[in-house]
């Protein structure tokens, strides 16, 4: 159903990338598990290579950064909404893309997702 003509749902650009997995096309749920698996292995690389480079940087950039994970209770529409709310945060920071003196490239990972009980 989603595979009409040229339009894709996913986005590669060079500040990141997003995508949605509301289909129930098994051919689109394997490649989102695919593509998964290949951005576990990334985001294990970039986080890997903070943690290993940690002690290298500036106590201010060491303050700065954040390492956060919670669990909540949610519905569908809630975990939708915290994930909107989300987006709507980092789009404030949409304009902070052009290099300046004092930046350094930040990475902001971000992901919602449900997990079934007996996996806790």
């Amino acid at each position: 159903e989603r595979s009409k003509g040229r339009k894709r749902y996913w986005r590669a650009r060079e500040e990141g990338m997003e995508w949605s997995i509301d289909t129930d096309d098994p051919g689109l749920i394997e490649a989102n598990r695919a593509l998964g698996a290949e951005l576990i292995a990334e985001y294990s690389r970039w986080l890997s290579r903070w943690y290993a480079e940690t002690p290298d940087w500036d106590r201010r950039w060491r303050a700065a950064a954040e390492g956060l994970d919670q669990w909540f209770e949610l519905t569908p529409d809630e975990l939708r909404s915290l994930a909107d709310d989300v987006r709507a945060v980092l789009a404030r920071y949409e304009s902070r893309r052009t290099r300046r003196d004092d930046t350094e490239r930040s990475v902001v990972l971000f992901h919602a997702f449900p997990e079934r009980r007996d996996a806790a």
